[in-house]
Protein backbone atom coordinates (compact mmCIF):
# COMPACT_ATOMS: atom_id res chain seq x y z
CA UNK A 1 0.00 0.00 0.00
CA UNK A 2 1.63 3.47 -1.11
CA UNK A 3 0.73 6.05 1.91
CA UNK A 4 0.49 9.46 0.45
CA UNK A 5 2.40 10.48 3.42
CA UNK A 6 5.63 9.25 1.78
CA UNK A 7 5.06 11.98 -1.49
CA UNK A 8 3.52 14.47 0.32
CA UNK A 9 6.93 16.44 -0.26
CA UNK A 10 7.06 15.99 -3.79
CA UNK A 11 3.77 16.60 -4.04
CA UNK A 12 4.49 20.35 -2.01
CA UNK A 13 7.30 21.04 -4.49
CA UNK A 14 5.49 20.03 -7.72
CA UNK A 15 4.55 23.08 -9.60
CA UNK A 16 1.64 21.66 -11.23
CA UNK A 17 0.01 19.34 -7.95
CA UNK A 18 -3.32 18.51 -8.63
CA UNK A 19 -6.11 15.44 -7.51
CA UNK A 20 -6.49 13.48 -5.01
CA UNK A 21 -2.76 12.56 -4.82
CA UNK A 22 -2.19 15.87 -3.98
CA UNK A 23 -5.15 16.31 -1.57
CA UNK A 24 -3.86 13.29 0.13
CA UNK A 25 -0.73 14.41 0.35
CA UNK A 26 -1.67 17.79 2.01
CA UNK A 27 -4.59 15.79 4.41
CA UNK A 28 -2.23 13.72 5.40
CA UNK A 29 0.30 16.49 7.09
CA UNK A 30 -2.49 17.74 8.47
CA UNK A 31 -3.66 14.37 9.97
CA UNK A 32 -0.09 13.58 11.32
CA UNK A 33 -0.17 16.70 13.24
CA UNK A 34 -3.73 15.98 14.66
CA UNK A 35 -3.23 12.79 15.72
CA UNK A 36 0.21 13.12 17.13
CA UNK A 37 2.26 11.03 14.59
CA UNK A 38 -0.50 7.82 14.23
CA UNK A 39 -2.24 8.60 11.20
CA UNK A 40 -2.10 9.77 7.35
CA UNK A 41 -4.24 8.50 4.02
CA UNK A 42 -3.27 6.15 1.33
CA UNK A 43 -3.98 6.65 -1.86
CA UNK A 44 -7.27 5.43 -1.67
CA UNK A 45 -8.49 6.95 1.18
CA UNK A 46 -7.80 4.46 3.39
CA UNK A 47 -5.88 5.10 6.83
CA UNK A 48 -2.03 4.47 7.15
CA UNK A 49 -0.74 3.86 10.75
CA UNK A 50 2.39 5.78 10.24
CA UNK A 51 4.70 3.91 12.89
CA UNK A 52 3.50 0.45 11.31
CA UNK A 53 2.81 1.47 7.62
CA UNK A 54 -0.34 -0.47 7.73
CA UNK A 55 -3.66 0.39 5.79
CA UNK A 56 -7.34 -0.37 6.80
CA UNK A 57 -10.46 1.76 6.02
CA UNK A 58 -11.84 4.74 7.64
CA UNK A 59 -14.73 2.91 9.16
CA UNK A 60 -12.11 1.13 11.80
CA UNK A 61 -11.81 4.60 12.93
CA UNK A 62 -13.06 5.71 16.46
CA UNK A 63 -15.41 8.56 16.62
CA UNK A 64 -12.74 11.27 17.28
CA UNK A 65 -10.23 9.74 15.12
CA UNK A 66 -12.99 10.14 12.37
CA UNK A 67 -13.87 13.24 12.82
CA UNK A 68 -10.13 14.39 12.68
CA UNK A 69 -9.57 12.87 9.34
CA UNK A 70 -12.34 14.84 8.07
CA UNK A 71 -10.77 17.95 9.52
CA UNK A 72 -7.57 17.23 7.93
CA UNK A 73 -9.50 16.88 4.68
CA UNK A 74 -11.26 19.52 5.17
CA UNK A 75 -8.97 21.75 6.01
CA UNK A 76 -6.61 20.50 3.13
CA UNK A 77 -8.58 21.25 -0.11
CA UNK A 78 -9.10 25.04 2.06
CA UNK A 79 -5.15 24.97 1.85
CA UNK A 80 -5.47 23.69 -2.15
CA UNK A 81 -8.23 26.26 -2.76
CA UNK A 82 -5.90 29.07 -1.58
CA UNK A 83 -2.88 27.94 -3.24
CA UNK A 84 -4.76 28.16 -6.81
CA UNK A 85 -5.07 31.99 -6.01
CA UNK A 86 -9.03 31.98 -5.84
CA UNK A 87 -10.54 33.15 -2.76
CA UNK A 88 -12.41 30.72 -0.66
CA UNK A 89 -15.43 32.72 0.78
CA UNK A 90 -15.76 30.40 4.01
CA UNK A 91 -15.47 26.55 5.09
CA UNK A 92 -18.14 25.65 8.02
CA UNK A 93 -17.58 23.00 10.09
CA UNK A 94 -20.59 21.99 12.14
CA UNK A 95 -19.32 20.15 15.17
CA UNK A 96 -18.23 16.65 16.30
CA UNK A 97 -15.60 18.48 18.49
CA UNK A 98 -17.90 16.96 21.58
CA UNK A 99 -16.12 13.26 20.35
CA UNK A 100 -12.47 14.38 21.17
CA UNK A 101 -10.65 13.93 24.67
CA UNK A 102 -9.14 17.27 25.83
CA UNK A 103 -5.85 16.60 24.29
CA UNK A 104 -7.23 15.78 20.60
CA UNK A 105 -9.15 18.82 21.14
CA UNK A 106 -6.86 20.89 21.83
CA UNK A 107 -4.45 19.67 19.23
CA UNK A 108 -7.28 20.71 16.78
CA UNK A 109 -8.06 23.62 18.14
CA UNK A 110 -4.14 24.60 17.32
CA UNK A 111 -4.19 23.42 13.88
CA UNK A 112 -7.32 25.11 13.27
CA UNK A 113 -5.69 28.63 14.43
CA UNK A 114 -2.46 28.09 12.27
CA UNK A 115 -4.04 27.00 9.28
CA UNK A 116 -6.74 29.51 8.79
CA UNK A 117 -6.44 33.23 8.73
CA UNK A 118 -5.52 35.40 5.84
CA UNK A 119 -7.80 34.51 2.83
CA UNK A 120 -8.78 31.54 4.56
CA UNK A 121 -12.25 31.36 6.90
CA UNK A 122 -13.09 28.75 8.37
CA UNK A 123 -16.23 28.76 10.48
CA UNK A 124 -17.04 26.41 13.62
CA UNK A 125 -20.08 25.45 14.47
CA UNK A 126 -19.74 24.32 17.96
CA UNK A 127 -21.57 23.60 21.63
CA UNK A 128 -17.99 23.87 23.30
CA UNK A 129 -16.90 26.69 25.61
CA UNK A 130 -13.48 25.60 25.11
CA UNK A 131 -13.88 25.88 21.17
CA UNK A 132 -15.32 29.53 21.68
CA UNK A 133 -12.27 30.42 23.90
CA UNK A 134 -10.18 29.31 21.51
CA UNK A 135 -11.21 31.65 18.59
CA UNK A 136 -11.23 35.66 18.83
CA UNK A 137 -14.98 36.31 16.61
CA UNK A 138 -17.86 34.00 18.49
CA UNK A 139 -21.28 34.28 16.88
CA UNK A 140 -23.57 33.67 20.23
CA UNK A 141 -26.95 32.22 19.25
CA UNK A 142 -30.05 31.39 21.54
CA UNK A 143 -32.65 29.60 21.24
CA UNK A 144 -36.07 31.41 22.00
CA UNK A 145 -39.74 30.56 21.74
CA UNK A 146 -40.28 32.96 19.03
CA UNK A 147 -37.06 32.01 17.24
CA UNK A 148 -33.49 32.11 17.41
CA UNK A 149 -31.44 35.20 18.20
CA UNK A 150 -27.69 35.27 16.65
CA UNK A 151 -25.10 37.75 17.60
CA UNK A 152 -21.36 38.51 17.96
CA UNK A 153 -19.79 38.47 21.37
CA UNK A 154 -16.82 41.07 22.21
CA UNK A 155 -14.22 39.42 23.98
CA UNK A 156 -15.09 40.36 27.63
CA UNK A 157 -18.63 38.10 27.01
CA UNK A 158 -16.84 35.61 25.08
CA UNK A 159 -13.96 35.31 28.10
CA UNK A 160 -17.19 35.75 30.81
CA UNK A 161 -19.22 32.97 29.02
CA UNK A 162 -15.85 30.58 29.29
CA UNK A 163 -15.37 31.39 32.99
CA UNK A 164 -19.31 30.61 33.70
CA UNK A 165 -18.59 27.26 31.99
CA UNK A 166 -15.98 26.24 34.06
CA UNK A 167 -17.25 27.70 37.51
CA UNK A 168 -20.46 25.78 36.58
CA UNK A 169 -18.76 22.36 35.74
CA UNK A 170 -16.47 22.80 38.79
CA UNK A 171 -19.68 23.40 41.25
CA UNK A 172 -21.28 20.05 39.73
CA UNK A 173 -18.22 18.07 41.38
CA UNK A 174 -18.87 19.77 44.43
Amino acid sequence: MHCAACSATRNFSSTSPTGAHTLLGVATGIFRRLSGGEFGFAEDFQIVSIRSGAARSPKTLSGGETFLASLALALALVELHSRSGARLGALFLDEGFGSLDADALASSVAVLQAETGGDKLVAVISHLYAVAEAVEDVMWVERRPEGSRARWLDAAERDALVREEVTSGLLSLV
